[in-house]
């Protein structure tokens, strides 16, 4: 990306201002902070906001979760949104106590720069939604209330399955699979999302 002017960096925070996760119309490659942010279909942080405003590069990111009955894996995109790397798995004692798990996952926003969160969406093979499924939507509700941003739903079927697989292969004892698992099922989840989106550049997803 190049660095946009002053004119330009105040247009996007106007209209950022004025209604918050506004599409921007311009089109073509990623020249521009504003393109990639059409693109990306991100929200901006206020961090980001001031770095517009002084004409600065911006940092977006998207943050995958894999949404487990006590784990929660994370994983976070790199600033071109081409790679997800898995960042720290968040246990919890009790399923329904989510309180911690929502406070780790907005400071990790905040820290990393997150504008839009992906979830994997557990459906059953023959597209179905069941039990966790439903959870996970419930889930992304709370997200949304309590982050402001986005999130998307990304359907995971046999992502589990998959990062069972990796870890197979690596020869790691059951023990420590478990405990690095679910962060590289959201790795699988953000990865595919971010895959999709790059093959669609001359539209959204």
């Amino acid at each position: 990306m190049r660095l946009i002017n002053q004119a330009t960096a105040d247009k996007i925070c106007r209209s950022q201002t004025r209604r918050q996760g506004r599409r921007l119309n311009s089109k073509g490659s990623y020249s521009s902070p504003s393109e990639l942010i059409r693109f990306a279909n991100v929200e901006l942080t206020a961090r980001n906001l001031q770095a517009l405003k002084k004409g600065m590069m911006i940092i977006m990111r998207i943050m995958g979760l894999d949404y487990g009955s006590v784990t929660v894996g994370v994983a976070i995109s790199d600033e071109l949104l081409l790679t997800a790397q898995g960042i720290e798995v968040i246990r919890r004692k009790q399923e329904n106590k989510l309180r911690q798990t929502l406070a780790r996952i907005e400071k990790l926003i905040q820290e990393y720069d997150v504008n839009k969160i992906v979830l994997g969406y557990p459906k059953h093979l023959n597209n179905t939604v069941g039990e966790r499924a439903l959870k996970s939507e419930k889930f992304a509700e709370r997200l949304k209330a309590r982050t402001g941003l986005e999130v998307i739903l990304w359907d995971e079927r046999l992502t589990t399955v998959a990062a069972h697989q990796v870890l197979d292969q690596t020869g790691m004892n059951v023990k420590d699979k478990a405990l690095v698992v679910d962060k590289l099922a959201a790795v699988l989840i953000l990865q595919g999302y971010l895959d999709k989106f790059n093959f669609m550049k001359n539209g959204e997803i």
